[in-house]
């Protein structure tokens, strides 16, 4: 039906690559979040989907069928494995910078707080000849 429209067919593609004047068979998964999966999601066997914006301009998809649930192929989750372990990666190589820091570098805070109440002399008391007292905050 697209191939009359002028439309080729792009192999391999993904929801993410799909280029203008291509068409491709694409799978789309519930945890999907991009526009197309939304709009996919909604829709029966053989409907079309409204034109939808994508990341390469907008584009119509036709469901042509729906799977049951299944567990993950590894080809499928594979990218999001290579993520979340480079993620847990860098996030481990920064605590560990992180206490090296802390071991090297003592604290020495003075909150902005105790700078901001702190006391002078309580009014009337201190003057010329008058010793040095320390008075307390009127309310």
């Amino acid at each position: 039906m697209f191939f009359g429209r002028g439309l080729s067919e792009q192999p391999r593609a993904t929801q993410y690559d799909l280029l203008p004047g291509r068409t491709a068979r694409l799978t789309y998964f519930d945890r999907d979040t991009d526009p197309m999966a939304r709009s996919v999601r909604t829709m029966s066997e053989g409907q079309f989907t409204p034109v939808v914006a994508t990341l390469e301009g907008y584009a119509v998809a036709r469901v042509s069928g729906r799977e049951a649930a299944r567990p993950y192929a590894f080809d499928e989750v594979i990218d999001r494995v290579r993520r979340d372990w480079r993620e847990e990666t860098e996030n481990e190589w920064v605590l560990r910078q992180l206490e090296r820091m802390r071991a090297k570098t003592p604290v020495r805070i003075v909150p902005a707080r105790l700078e901001a109440v702190k006391l002078g002399p309580a009014r009337g008391t201190a003057g010329p000849g008058a010793g040095s007292a320390v008075g307390g905050a009127a309310r």
